[in-house]
C-alpha cells in the first residue's frame, strides 16, 4: 500500500472517531424529558429573577436559548472554543458584562450533580441538567 493511501485511511479512521465520540457524548449529555428547573437572576446583590421553569431542555445551554427565545430573559452570548460564553443577561433590561470594570457573568449551582462533582459549573454545553437543578446568574465584580 502506497503512503498516500495509509494516510487516507488514518485520516479517514480519526475523523469517523471524532463523529462517533461527538454523536455519543451529546446522547448522553442529558435528557430530554419533562422538568423543573430553577433560575435567579442576581444584579449587584439585587435578584432581578427568581423563577421555576419547566423545560424539556437536556443543556443549561439549550434552557437558556429557550428561556432567551419565549422572552423570559434576555440574553447575548457568544460561542468559543470552551462553549456558549454569557456576555449580558436580563429581564426587561439586558445588563451586559463591564471588561473595564472588570465585571463578568459568572454562575453556579448548590444541587446540580455534575457542578458539585466538578467544584465549579462547567460550559453551559456540557452541562447536563435535571429536574430540580437550581442555578445562580450573577454579574460580579473581579479584580
Amino acid at each position: 500500500m502506497s503512503k498516500k493511501i495509509k494516510y487516507i485511511l488514518v485520516a479517514a479512521i480519526i475523523m469517523i472517531s471524532i463523529l462517533a465520540i461527538n454523536y455519543f457524548r451529546n446522547e448522553n449529555l442529558g435528557d430530554s424529558s419533562n422538568k423543573e428547573i430553577d433560575i435567579k437572576i442576581i444584579i449587584e446583590d439585587e435578584n432581578i429573577l427568581d423563577e421555576s421553569f419547566e423545560t424539556n431542555a437536556s443543556t443549561l445551554e439549550e434552557l437558556l436559548l429557550e428561556l432567551d427565545e419565549n422572552d423570559n430573559i434576555e440574553l447575548k452570548y457568544s460561542n468559543s472554543e470552551y462553549g456558549m460564553y454569557i456576555q449580558g443577561m436580563g429581564v426587561d433590561e439586558l445588563f451586559e458584562e463591564d471588561t473595564s470594570q472588570f465585571k463578568y457573568w459568572t454562575y453556579s449551582s448548590e444541587n446540580n450533580k455534575i457542578c458539585l462533582e466538578s467544584g465549579f459549573c462547567p460550559a453551559a454545553s456540557a452541562l447536563a441538567i435535571e429536574d430540580g437543578d437550581s442555578f445562580i446568574f450573577e454579574l460580579s465584580k473581579y479584580e
